[in-house]
């Protein structure tokens, strides 16, 4: 799978694109969002709202 071609911010073929990484002991979660950036258009990628619950542990 290719992912993402271009992001903003990070240009073409970004290193954080989407899913869940970590860097260092940030952890992030990275969707496709629910606009557009740059260009109005969208490519097989749908609008999408996440739901994260934070629980202490």
């Amino acid at each position: 799978m290719v992912g993402a071609v271009i992001a903003p911010g990070q240009g073409f073929f970004p290193e954080f694109d989407y899913g869940q990484f970590t860097s260092g002991s940030t952890k992030m979660i990275i969707n496709g969002g629910l606009g557009e950036s740059v260009l109005p258009i969208r490519f097989y990628n749908r609008p999408e709202i996440v739901l994260v619950t934070l629980v202490s542990t």
